[in-house]
């Protein structure tokens, strides 16, 4: 086996095989990289795979017939780097770099103008296979800035608990509905709730799948953005396809649960809250750090208060704190019903984060009930999908 790269692409690869790269995997073999130089369709391909045993990556680099300036593969084979030689190989210097196995297959040496290296190798046909073996059970093709819009507006509602493994996870369900794609994203820990769905209501049909979320946003990171992202799903994986990167993943297992009713619906008691949300964020920032009282959890309690068209914000103290703060915010729609409810600062935060529009509509059922949060739009805006946040309450007493 016998090619050269240019550093510029060889750091490209290692970048977006970074995040499973960063432990230790119990299968040793699973802590190198499985680099395989072959023939391909239109000419060759060279091949960087990595993995923790959960997900895996590989990222393909193709050359043409015609061939390439960066990259240019003399002899075909595979072998298993070890991890550790790639940061020793991200401290040379720029210029193509040369990668040669030894005659007995026991090491590759490296090459750069006068530098040279040697690292042991493993045999890669030890190396497992993550590729499934069946057809997938559904196919679907997606922008990238609708996986964007999914990931980032559910993937920190997940757990962050090792107790409840099922809610570390995006519950994603999934249908094609005349060429145009249906879907529906929750994510939950109990404590909040993100929610994102289309705008064409899925069926019984469709195909739910639960990813784990740290996954989704390892996989938004490799991404090209403007390139379309390809889903294949299969009983206990799924595979993200999007440019020269392929991501594999093991699926959660169990039933997500059923979430639809935890959303409450509005009546005549529900008091619709409209303010500047740049103006909410800022106030909830200052709670924030003033933390006077909070959660075990290290967490931030307020307190809000809806009266005379003001919402009233004030730290929530405990056990005789002398830390206080008092802030008002006019509303942009007029409110005449009062309602105080405690909440968490940081879970409120996070969600108006995901907010796209200036002014935030807080929905409030209840001392008790939770809050929802949604965005205010202009009429005729074109939107991805609809976007729910909900967090819960604090008992006060």
């Amino acid at each position: 086996m016998k090619f050269s790269i240019d550093k510029s692409v060889l750091d490209g690869i290692v970048e977006k095989l970074s995040r499973v790269l960063s432990g230790n995997s119990t299968i040793p073999i699973l802590n190198g990289v499985k680099i395989v130089a072959k023939e391909a369709k239109n000419g060759s391909a060279l091949e960087f795979t990595a993995s923790n045993g959960i997900e895996s990556i590989t990222v393909y680099e193709e050359i043409s017939a015609a061939g390439r300036n960066d990259v240019h593969i003399e002899h075909y084979g595979a072998v298993v780097l070890p991890k550790v030689s790639l940061k020793v190989l991200h401290k040379l210097k720029k210029g193509v770099i040369l990668f040669k196995v030894n005659d007995d297959n026991t090491q590759i040496l490296v090459s750069q103008k006068k530098t040279e290296l040697s690292f042991a190798i493993e045999n890669a046909e030890e190396y497992p296979s993550f590729e499934p073996t069946i057809a997938p059970q559904g196919r679907f093709r997606i922008s990238y800035k609708l996986f964007e819009e999914i990931v980032e507006k559910t993937a920190f509602s997940a757990s962050k608990s090792d107790t409840r493994p099922l809610l570390q996870g995006i519950n994603l369900k999934l249908q094609m509905l005349n060429e145009d794609i249906s879907y529906k994203a929750v994510c939950t820990d109990t404590r909040r709730l993100s929610e994102f769905v289309s705008h064409t209501p899925l069926n019984e049909e469709a195909i739910s799948i639960t990813i784990p979320a740290l996954s989704m946003v390892q996989a938004l990171k490799s991404f090209d953005k403007t390139k379309d992202i390809g889903i294949f799903t299969y009983p206990n994986t799924v595979i993200f396809m999007n440019n020269n990167v392929m991501l594999f993943c093991r699926l959660i297992e169990g039933a997500y649960p059923e979430t639809a009713k935890l959303i409450p619906q509005s009546d005549s008691n529900t008091l619709l809250v409209k303010l500047s949300k740049n103006e909410l964020i800022d106030t909830l920032e200052l709670l924030k750090a003033m933390k006077t009282t909070g959660t075990n959890d290290g967490k931030t309690d307020a307190v809000i208060n809806v009266s005379d068209n003001v919402l009233t914000l004030e730290s929530r103290s405990v056990g005789g704190s002398v830390s206080k703060l008092h802030q008002e915010i006019s509303l942009t729609s007029p409110v005449h019903t009062e309602m105080k409810l405690a909440f968490t600062v940081e879970y409120v935060l996070d969600a108006l984060r995901t907010i796209c529009t200036e002014t935030v509509c807080l929905e409030l059922f209840g001392p008790l009930k939770p809050i929802l949060i949604q965005n205010v739009y202009a009429e005729n805006t074109s939107t991805l999908g609809n976007a729910t946040q909900l967090v819960l309450p604090i008992r006060t007493y």
